[in-house]
């Protein structure tokens, strides 16, 4: 939302210092402040916060208004983590009276405010591993955004070395796998690279087990995209439902305002009608109250009579 204050929090708007602390934002252009989440439990460190504050945030920001679809912020840190967490920002625009601008620069003067939806890579990566033996392979998940500048979004860690040390070793005698998909102008690429436990367990059946590691790392590879994916489809549905929402109940509202207008200009007409027919009876009665009284003062013998 922009240039406003979180309705759940008295708080001024907000910035994480170079030391990761929460402090307040120093006053800007333009603010976009996290004004309501759901849910609150939880997130309340996030209330307040100025999401404007950060460059690769801003950008995203500005991407999405400008092109009007979805844009993502990503590496950024988590403030719900207490600025441990890596994740992702999803932004959606969200212009006035509901509809979408035709013109970049109707966007960015009709702009109202974001949906957002905040993505923890690593916890996705987690739930989507859950029933997996992690311990025979390293993964690490890389994204490219729109000026071709790269980031490490998540790195698994090996008992051999540090996050990511094998995916990046080189090392051609390892298994290893790829693919890259895109998401919301970035391309994010998968690396799968067998560990050191892995080696052992294979031995001689290299040959053999290449493939299949191949196989298994495919399928997760799919996996992640359409949990990923997935996640992205259903908010956009959420949004595109309540904007359908909204957009209804402005119709109904509409409607009703104008029945209403129609009944007080009918009303109005009969007020003005009814003030007719009153003074032209009374001009009537007062034509008719003089004719008489003509009559009584020239004929006193007829009244007398």
């Amino acid at each position: 939302m922009r240039q406003r204050r979180a309705p759940h929090s008295a708080a001024p708007f907000r910035d994480r210092s170079e030391t990761g602390e929460l402090v307040a934002a120093p006053r800007t252009a333009e603010h976009v402040v996290v004004a309501f989440i759901e849910p609150l439990e939880g997130n309340e460190s996030a209330l307040g916060f100025d999401v404007n504050s950060q460059v690769t945030r801003s950008m995203a920001l500005q991407r999405a208004r400008d092109m009007a679809s979805m844009a993502i912020a990503a590496p950024i840190a988590l403030v719900q983590g207490g600025g441990e967490s890596t994740g992702a920002l999803q932004f959606l625009p969200r212009y006035s009276g509901g509809t979408t601008p035709d013109t970049v620069e109707g966007r960015r003067a009709n702009i109202d405010g974001y949906f957002v939806a905040v993505v923890d890579i690593a916890e996705n990566i987690a739930s989507a591993l859950s029933n997996v033996d992690t311990s025979e392979f390293e993964l690490t998940l890389l994204g490219t955004g729109p000026g071709a500048e790269q980031a490490e979004l998540f790195a698994s860690h090996s008992s051999s070395g540090g996050a990511g040390s094998l995916a990046n070793s080189g090392d051609i005698n390892r298994p290893s796998y790829s693919a890259a998909f895109p998401w919301a102008g970035h391309e994010i690429e998968v690396r799968f690279v067998a560990s050191d436990a892995y080696m052992a367990s294979v031995q001689t059946w290299l040959p053999r087990a290449t493939l299949f590691a191949g196989f298994m790392f495919t399928g997760l590879a799919a996996y992640i995209v359409a949990v990923l994916w997935g996640r992205t489809v259903r908010i956009a549905s959420e949004v595109a439902d309540r904007t359908r929402d909204l957009q209804e109940a402005n119709d109904e509202l509409q409607a009703e305002v104008a029945r209403r207008t129609a009944v007080e200009r009918r009303l109005e007409s009969h007020q003005h009608e009814l003030e007719g027919i009153v003074e032209e009876r009374t001009a009537k009665l007062r034509a008719t109250s003089a004719q008489l009284r003509t009559i009584l003062e020239s004929e006193p013998e007829c009244v007398r009579s």
